[in-house]
């Protein structure tokens, strides 16, 4: 048991944490097998009167919103998102962070859905795993929004 031990040790001394934080991610969900392109814009009417846009996959999932972006925006980064148009302009840079997606520092997109992929009543994920789901999908949001 012991040379086992020495030989997995050894081989794990020579691989690097970011390769095993990649092979980790590999194996957990990502954002395509839950969700799936076109996305398109929804509005859902709310009990007070108001309607609210929602951001859905082709599956009906609910996946993002957008906070304070003007309409011609919106279906710009929807375009993008979707691979049918790049975005112009090279002075908005855009990154996320803890469930928002920024444009130049400016909170632009909310990451949704958490209830869905975690409920019983939906996809019933991990929370690992939906939190995977939802980085991975808002990497791909950040990467097809900078692309030029």
């Amino acid at each position: 048991m012991t040379s086992v031990n020495s030989r997995f040790n050894a081989v794990l001394h020579g691989v690097s944490v970011c390769f095993l934080i990649k092979l980790i991610k590999y194996i957990m969900k990502n954002w395509s097998d839950i969700y799936k392109l076109p996305i398109a814009e929804s509005y859902i009417d709310e009990e007070d009167g108001f309607r609210s846009k929602r951001i859905l996959d082709a599956n009906r999932n609910f996946i993002f919103q957008f906070l304070n972006v003007q309409d011609s925006a919106q279906i710009n980064a929807l375009e993008a998102i979707n691979g049918t148009k790049k975005l112009k302009g090279k002075d908005t840079t855009f990154s996320h962070k803890d469930g928002y997606i920024f444009a130049n520092e400016h909170k632009a997109i909310m990451i949704r859905g958490w209830g869905n992929l975690t409920g019983t009543g939906g996809h019933n994920l991990s929370g690992d795993d939906a939190t995977n789901v939802q980085d991975t999908f808002a990497d791909y949001i950040v990467s097809k929004l900078n692309e030029r």
